[in-house]
């Protein structure tokens, strides 16, 4: 995979083109928090845990919502609702900037004060805070929203998996433009997949209209404490967790072993492993008793980009070269 392959990849998920899934995809962090160990071999990185708050739940009602589309509405913003499902970008931003002044207390404790912190404002409020400056400042194609940091640089240089990213970090862990002492808050994008509940075919890709089958940009922080030589990964989604319909691009990019896709997702396949692996064992009682290979299950609230979908992993799925 050629770096402009990759750069292709970024125009589609910027522009939000519907496509089928040609690459490989993971349901953890953890393939970020081993590309940042390879980049700052000797900081302490941290990733979010499982279970921990989702500040994207924000706002947490159809009351709040109406009231933080009302304020966007007066200050002419074109499409509301848009901005509000896939705010991912502001709310990484805010709680970046909320890791980064108190940094005493646990990851978990973090996660939990920031959004109930969030959620104790009036909506109108707590629009100003996530959105004022972003609706301000945001200019395709550029990362000038993050501040003086990122003025000037294109996603790329902020790409997780991309060498300018690589780069960027390298420098900014060293540069001397700032103090030793102080924290620095950039962003990461990470290429994604959202998958659908169906095997769309070419036609009905063409005429989608939902945020749905396609490739798509997902905004975290970077919290960098260069004195402490910790960094913290700030996803206002929290812990990805298998079943929701967002995963991660595996990187470096490798492409399906399977054909195409829209639907089955990395998870889905290690579920249908691991189903296919199950055991029923009949006692002289006539009772069936089903052994499974253990795995931990967990509950997975996401916002209104992540939902868990409503079906199956034993649904048929034809894996065709």
């Amino acid at each position: 995979m050629t770096y402009r392959q990759f750069e292709n990849l970024l125009k589609d998920a910027v522009s939000r083109k519907h496509k089928k899934l040609s690459f490989e995809t993971v349901f953890s962090h953890e393939i970020i928090l081993n590309w940042l160990q390879e980049i700052l071999p000797a900081w302490e990185i941290h990733i979010p845990e499982s279970g921990v708050s989702a500040l994207s739940e924000w706002p947490k009602n159809k009351k709040s919502r109406n009231s933080v589309k009302q304020w966007l509405q007066e200050k002419n913003f074109r499409n509301p609702d848009d901005l509000i499902d896939g705010a991912c970008e502001p709310l990484a931003y805010h709680l970046s900037s909320k890791m980064s002044q108190n940094q005493t207390i646990g990851l978990r404790k973090q996660y939990e004060v920031i959004k109930d912190q969030l959620e104790e404002l009036d909506p109108q409020v707590a629009a100003n805070v996530i959105f004022g400056e972003y609706i301000k400042h945001k200019i395709p194609y550029t990362t000038q929203f993050w501040g003086p940091q990122a003025l000037g640089l294109s996603y790329e240089h902020y790409l997780f998996g991309h060498f300018l990213s690589r780069r960027r970090i390298e420098q900014l862990s060293r540069s001397v433009r700032f103090d030793p002492t102080d924290t620095i808050i950039i962003p990461m994008y990470i290429l994604c997949y959202l998958f659908d509940n169906d095997e769309l075919s070419v036609e009905e890709l063409q005429n989608a209209t939902e945020e749905t089958a396609q490739y798509s940009l997902h905004a975290v922080g970077l919290v960098m404490n260069r004195d402490s030589r910790r960094l913290f990964v700030a996803d206002p989604n929290g812990a990805l967790i298998g079943g929701s319909n967002m995963e991660f691009l595996s990187m470096p990019l490798k492409k399906l072993s399977h054909r195409s896709t829209t639907k089955v997702s990395a998870y889905d396949r290690s579920e249908m492993k691991r189903l296919s692996q199950t055991v029923f064992i009949a006692k002289p009682n006539g009772e069936i008793v089903i052994e499974r290979p253990a795995k931990k299950r967990e509950v997975q609230r996401r916002d209104r980009h992540v939902k868990k979908r409503a079906r199956s992993v034993t649904d048929e799925v034809s894996f065709e070269p």
